[in-house]
């Protein structure tokens, strides 16, 4: 089954819009890939060609009640904000951004981006949803030790990034290990 149609179903399934992922998706010609993605916490990323999901990780986690619903459509939104705003600034500039050696300046540009996509998520959320979601949604990267986490997290990507913009698709691939 299409990743797309998997969508819909959710949709059909929760009462949330899930179809207007679709909707934005196909409207806006954003490529959608149903992945296996490596590590139990990394549920879903952009890239300036597509987004990647790992859909069955979602769906697992929701019956389980690890997270909602409501969390799975978000990290949808947001996957798709990063998408848009890499469209926006152009895909030279958020490659010399993420290629960038030094690391302060590069992990404020991620930490912004995240910051970015979980803002436009919330607003997507509620325009087509019609429910303000609690800010337990979002990552707390104003926070300075969770901030400091995160950041920490960025220095292994980092250290391949900085090598080079040629180096962006080297990073992707080792987070994804099989396409659905």
């Amino acid at each position: 089954m299409d990743i797309k149609d998997k969508i819909h179903g959710m949709g059909e399934y929760s009462g949330l819009d899930f179809h207007s992922v679709v909707n934005i998706c196909e409207n806006e010609n954003i490529k959608i890939n149903d992945v296996e993605i490596s590590g139990k916490n990394t549920l879903g990323f952009s890239s300036h060609k597509e987004i990647f999901l790992d859909w069955d990780k979602m769906v697992n986690y929701s019956s389980s009640d690890i997270i909602s619903l409501e969390m799975i459509l978000f990290i949808i939104y947001h996957e798709i904000a990063h998408y848009k705003r890499i469209m926006k600034i152009g895909v030279e500039e958020h490659l010399k951004m993420i290629s960038n050696k030094d690391f302060n300046s590069f992990s404020n540009y991620i930490i912004n981006e995240e910051m970015f996509a979980d803002r436009w998520a919330k607003l997507m959320f509620y325009k087509f949803n019609r429910v303000i979601l609690a800010d337990h949604y979002m990552q707390p990267l104003h926070y300075p030790e969770i901030r400091a986490k995160y950041v920490e997290k960025l220095k292994r990507d980092h250290k391949i990034l900085s090598s080079g913009p040629d180096k962006y698709q080297e990073v992707l691939d080792k987070y994804i290990i099989k396409y659905r």
